[in-house]
């Protein structure tokens, strides 16, 4: 079993939502640790619900808080701003966090769903109960431990040690490492030193492997799930819809949207109705 089947078997045996927040690069390189796109993220049903009115920000802010907490190696659980229910869990590696396991998307008794400060929502959330915490508590330090394991592993096979791999490892693993962080503010420098290298070395080598740069490749992945939100939500406000692709100006979402497919978003998403009436 890897990692992805894992959780997808605890999310059905414990109705929680269960995602992950990666840290270490074995991440973007071991078999077993690869993840479906939507484990990297809270997708609960009220998770994408705030994030598609423009709470994207907020949901951000207090991931980076629980992964700064985590560093304590504690499990630690509680309300989320916009009000559901979560749990922590770090994996410690080396007395460092090598990612943070979440098992939550619960509401609680004394947090009703209408006061919640996205407003009101109309699906319903699992309601926690209190006597299943230390259940949750020791499945997801299952999981945490299946994440130590594989990351040892890592470690032991010579990790990231340059003269063990060749340009195509590190072009995989940073195209792996936008597809989980297109929406945050990444930087090459921050994959550079995740993959323990020098930007301006890694720069040329994804230009030379994929004939783009690092910014034109999260652009890219920017504008392709912006496609996505603009398909299937098409009242959805389109700055939002930047925001929530990890574009913090819609106006540069719109120029980098027609440099990549010749049209702006608008036009795009009149295209895709119009091209769906004809095939209806």
């Amino acid at each position: 079993m890897n990692l992805s089947d894992l959780m997808r078997y605890m999310a059905e045996k414990h109705g929680a939502v269960v995602n992950i927040e990666a840290i270490h690069p074995a991440f973007y390189n071991r078999e077993n640790l690869k993840l479906a796109p939507d484990q990297y993220l809270h997708h609960g049903s009220y998770c994408l619900y705030a994030k598609l009115r423009g709470d994207f920000s907020i949901c951000i802010e207090n991931k980076r808080r629980s992964v700064k907490a985590a560093q304590d190696g504690k499990i630690h659980f509680g309300l989320c701003p916009n009000g559901v229910w979560d749990l922590a869990c770090p994996a410690l590696v080396g007395g460092k966090p090598a990612a943070v396991v979440y098992f939550g998307h619960f509401q609680t008794p004394e947090r009703s769903l209408t006061i919640f400060p996205s407003g009101r929502f109309s699906g319903k959330l699992p309601q926690l109960d209190p006597s299943k915490i230390p259940e949750l508590s020791r499945a997801a330090e299952f999981v945490a431990e299946f994440i130590r394991i594989e990351v040892d592993c890592f470690i032991r096979g010579g990790g990231l040690d340059a003269k063990r791999h060749d340009d195509l490892f590190y072009a995989e693993n940073s195209s792996r490492f936008i597809d989980s962080k297109y929406r945050e503010n990444i930087t090459l420098k921050e994959l550079a030193t995740t993959l323990n290298m020098n930007p301006n070395y890694l720069g040329a080598l994804l230009k030379r492997h994929y004939g783009k740069t690092f910014r034109e490749m999260l652009n890219q992945r920017r504008v392709e799930e912006a496609k996505v939100y603009l398909t299937l939500h098409r009242s959805r406000n389109i700055s939002k819809i930047a925001i929530l692709c990890g574009f913090n100006d819609s106006n540069y979402f719109s120029v980098v949207f027609k440099r990549l497919t010749g049209m702006m978003p608008s036009a795009w998403r009149v295209l895709q109705t119009a091209r769906e009436s004809q095939i209806k």
